[in-house]
């Protein structure tokens, strides 16, 4: 596909005209798994790892105002670390100007169910190694030291009410969305009638099975020891975690941290 008809996709997302890419840039990303073309979204590619930090990108990642250095939280998978960005901003940014974008949460869960499926393809639709599936899956979801953290597309504003000495939740999300013609847009919309979006320890298993169309959990979640965060404060941001603590979806009222765990992961869609 032409790269002028590619864009042409991505109305919506903010498109970094001023900024020079690198003649030969290198994301590392250590290859794509293959999300299939569905009725909500065509064929959409999802680095197997968060971006990892190379000199060739130096200039651009410093015009993003990135601090260009890998973290130092190394396993199988980031044997020298990766790209840590502590800014949703720069999150959202960074995928944008390289004609990509960050997963919004209900593509997020796809990921993740797609890994954990058995039938994982890569960008050539050849099978991805079990091997390499275990090391993503254990980087996502294994609860151990250091942190791991990742952003995710969207902004999530929670309201409460007393009604009849009844707490009533409701609100509203900003997030990407593919139209009926494959074209990405930010749009907002309601929160669905049946997502569950009070605090409650659930099954993460229960919830990747049975989430709503725009990725949250459902009020009839199962219980477990999954953390499912969210605020009724303010505008909220979203993000996965994982740690010696545990894993679990948050949404916080800063976009920015003081913490280079957090990564982002860059999607495209398949040309």
């Amino acid at each position: 596909m032409p790269i002028d008809k590619y864009l042409e996709k991505l109305e919506g997302i903010r498109i970094f005209s001023k900024i020079k890419l690198p003649n030969s840039i290198s994301l590392d990303t250590e290859s794509y798994i293959l999300l299939p073309e569905t009725k909500e979204h065509p064929d959409i590619l999802v680095s197997q790892t968060r971006f990892v930090y190379t000199e060739n990108i130096e200039s651009f990642v410093r015009s993003l105002e990135i601090n260009p250095q890998n973290n130092d939280n190394r396993d199988s998978l980031y044997k020298n670390g990766y790209l840590g960005i502590s800014n949703y901003d720069q999150a959202i940014d960074i995928n944008t100007a390289l004609g990509g974008f960050t997963l919004p949460l209900n593509l997020f869960v796809e990921f993740v169910n797609k890994l954990m499926s058995g039938n994982t393809l890569d960008e050539n639709n050849n099978p991805v190694a079990q091997r390499r599936i275990e090391a993503i899956l254990e980087d996502l979801l294994n609860v151990r030291s250091p942190a791991r953290m990742e952003w995710l597309n969207g902004r999530y504003n929670i309201k409460v009410k007393r009604i009849n000495n009844q707490l009533i939740y409701s609100g509203k999300i900003k997030y990407l969305k593919f139209d009926p013609t494959s074209r990405l847009t930010e749009v907002e919309e309601p929160i669905e009638e049946d997502a569950l979006i009070q605090e409650k320890r659930i099954s993460l298993n229960n919830w990747l099975r049975n989430s709503t169309k725009q990725g949250l959990p459902k009020k009839d979640v199962a219980s477990g020891e999954f953390y499912y965060w969210p605020s009724t404060k303010y505008l909220d941001i979203a993000y996965f975690r994982v740690d010696s603590w545990g894993t679990g979806l948050f949404f916080d009222t800063s976009s920015e941290y003081y913490d280079d765990n957090f990564g982002v992961r860059h999607a495209r869609i398949k040309t």
